[in-house]
């Protein structure tokens, strides 16, 4: 078996073995706005997610002050969703996939570079299995890394294939520009590429006189990468404009937190410990020590591309790769948020892992030449990915733990404890726990009483606890500090819906709608408030539009159902609930619907085949037994209808009709 396959057969079991305990975590953090609430992933149209900002929701969007435009992981997150449904496990399970990709695409790269298999093979493992990796590979919000770092890795592998041939092929140059595009789309940071190729050409060719097929193989990728770069800014401008970012005002305070970002960066990368998320600014660290960094990454640009060609190309190049994929994260050029995080190193590792296994490897060659020699240095690199395979391990199952995240977010201090508050209360109210809900999200409305979502949340708790003015204060709260805040404005509608204040609750959708046009659920109950205002035509079409908007919300297609059916439009009420039984197959109520549709249709065998799927789908509901005893008994089956109610009766004692039905059937049956 030859060298590469050995390697790619190890890639795969230490990265199945390093993420195993990943695939079972279950959602936290941004992963319940990106994929649970998240309606463009649950649509069966994928278009909208071009012309929509990484975070689905406005009022999620209106806080993103970098304005993230990634599609093309979103549109992971589709494909996702389609496969697996709300699964954690398989959206888990495509990330560990790229990170695996992308381990054997270093591994192909680095050995085209150095031309070694032994420290190309020892690099791409060490990368694979690294302590800094569950950052990017766990938590499925950080796909993007993995997503920009397979379309860089592509590009230069792309460009290294056609250098070595001397000449650009039409399906290279197609696959460099694809790959670079691609990469733009997940995550912003992959803008390097052009200046990465660039970087290569200075340093491995810098001493050579390229031939005229090269140039114009170069101008024709110049010209590429350029039109790639004019089509992504302008559907930025169209879709998602640049215009939130806070630009540096002081010097001091940039100069700290780049030296703070550039320390921590190097100690993680280097010496692995204490990796966490998130970390906070210290106020504390001397801006001196930024300048300083400021002086040696000067230096260490200066050195590898333009100084004088000494020292082995694979290292230099090493260097600019590690120095330039960290520039956009430094905190240099602007305030990156958040400022300090693990998965920003995924790409610059690859480029420090070049330069250090480079300059390793040549140290260690003497050393290599015996046999004592080789066995030390074997032996300590399998104590080093030893460690570090245990430290990803126990980082792994830190991810899968919502609670100690949380918590970490808040020990963090600000301006991360808000947020770690907040997160908290929304998974003690998933958890159906409103009153410890409560008491986390109230001191994060203490430490930042401005935000409009705090408010938002604080009344989701109020209004679970039964607390209903409470609730409509803080939603008005809210609209006060954000007045387009479509969701305050719809959970005031719904509290108005539970008051039977059918008005105010039309009055509310309404602006909640003119805030978010596109918010499904606001439509839904506008519908629901204008049925019970007697304006049923202008209802139903309302429900229509929820319906429109959120193709896969069962709980709309049958309402919208519901509706169709008290006003006799029996056809188009069977499709209603048959959408809403497909989307949720073992919902009753629904199956229910369809089957009272189909009965005053007198289609007998549907409707017999519903109220079973209804029975199946919850045996304990026991107003589908009684509504299945009534469709038996139109068709004069009396033994099967009084069976039906009886149960019903077992179940619910207090059904009066099931008692009136099977007296009367009794009487019918003699």
């Amino acid at each position: 078996m030859t060298g590469p396959r050995l390697v790619a057969i190890a890639l795969i079991a230490l990265g199945l073995l390093a993420f195993v305990n990943a695939l079972p975590n279950p959602f936290v953090w941004d992963e319940t706005l990106l994929i649970i609430g998240n309606p463009l992933i649950k649509a069966w149209n994928p278009l909208p997610i071009v012309t929509t900002g990484f975070f689905p929701q406005p009022w999620e969007r209106a806080q993103d002050a970098y304005q993230r435009y990634r599609p093309l992981t979103v549109l992971t997150y589709w494909v996702d969703h389609r496969l697996w449904r709300l699964a954690p496990v398989g959206y888990h399970l495509t990330s560990w996939c790229l990170h695996l990709l992308n381990g054997w695409l270093v591994f192909v790269l680095l050995q085209a570079l150095t031309r070694r298999l032994g420290i190309s093979a020892a690099i791409s493992i060490l990368f694979l299995i690294h302590p800094l990796q569950p950052e990017a590979v766990s938590y499925i919000p950080s796909r993007g890394t993995l997503l920009a770092a397979t379309g860089v890795l592509l590009v230069l592998w792309a460009h290294l294939r056609w250098r070595a041939r001397g000449t650009v092929s039409g399906r290279l140059l197609a696959l460099e520009l694809a790959a670079f595009g691609g990469a733009l789309l997940s995550m912003e940071t992959a803008i390097v590429a052009p200046v990465l190729v660039w970087l290569y050409e200075r340093v491995y060719h810098r001493d050579q006189i390229p031939s005229p097929a090269v140039v114009r193989a170069l101008r024709r990728q110049t010209l590429g990468f350029g039109a790639v770069l004019v089509g992504y800014c302008i559907a930025r401008a169209l879709w998602c404009p640049v215009g939130g970012i806070q630009w540096w005002a002081a010097w001091q305070p940039r100069l700290a937190l780049f030296g703070q970002t550039m320390t921590q960066y190097l100690r993680w990368l280097v010496w692995p410990v204490d990796i966490r998320f998130p970390v906070g600014i210290d106020p504390r660290f001397p801006w001196g020590m930024g300048a300083v960094w400021l002086v040696v990454y000067g230096l260490g640009f200066w050195w590898a591309a333009a100084g004088p060609p000494r020292g082995p190309k694979a290292a230099r190049f090493g260097v600019l790769w590690y120095l330039l994929a960290l520039l956009p994260l430094s905190n240099l050029v602007y305030p990156v948020g958040p400022p300090i995080a693990v998965h920003q190193l995924y790409l610059p590792a690859i480029g420090l892992g070049l330069a250090l296994g480079t300059v390793v490897a040549d140290a260690t060659r003497p050393l290599l030449q015996v046999r004592w020699g080789r066995a030390l240095v074997v032996s300590a690199l399998g104590l080093l990915g030893i460690g570090w395979f245990r430290q990803t391990l126990a980082l792994n199952q830190h991810w899968g733990d919502p609670v100690a995240l949380y918590r970490a977010c808040i020990q963090a201090g600000p301006p991360f404890a808000a947020t770690g508050y907040q997160m908290l209360a929304m998974y003690e109210l998933a958890g159906g726990r409103p009153a410890e809900a409560l008491d986390a999200i109230q001191p994060a409305i203490g430490l930042e009483p401005d935000r409009a979502d705090l408010y938002v949340n604080l009344g989701l708790c109020f209004q679970q606890l039964g607390r209903r003015d409470e609730a409509e204060t803080a939603y008005r709260t809210a609209i006060r500090l954000d007045p387009a805040y479509a969701l305050a404005y719809n959970n005031l509608a719904a509290i108005a819906l539970d008051r039977r204040a059918f008005a105010d609750a039309a009055a509310w959708t309404r602006q909640a709608i003119q805030a978010y046009p596109a918010f499904a659920e606001a439509h839904g109950n506008l519908g629901e408030a204008l049925w019970w205002l007697g304006r049923r035509e202008e209802a139903l079409e309302a429900l229509a539009r929820a319906v429109a908007l959120q193709p896969d919300g069962a709980e709309f297609a049958a309402s919208y159902g519901e509706k169709l059916l008290a006003a006799g439009r029996l056809p188009e009420a069977v499709a209603a609930y048959e959408t809403a039984v497909r989307l949720r197959p073992a919902w009753s109520l629904a199956y229910n619907g369809l089957a009272k549709a189909h009965g005053l249709l007198r289609q007998w065998l549907p409707a017999l085949d519903a109220h079973e799927r209804a029975v199946r789908a919850d045996p304990a509901d026991a107003e589908a037994r009684v509504a299945y005893g009534v469709t038996l008994a139109r068709l004069q089956r009396w033994e099967d209808a009084i069976a039906q109610w009886e149960q019903a009766l077992i179940l619910d004692p207090a059904r009066d009709d099931a008692r009136r039905y099977r007296a009367r059937a009794k009487t019918l049956s003699r």
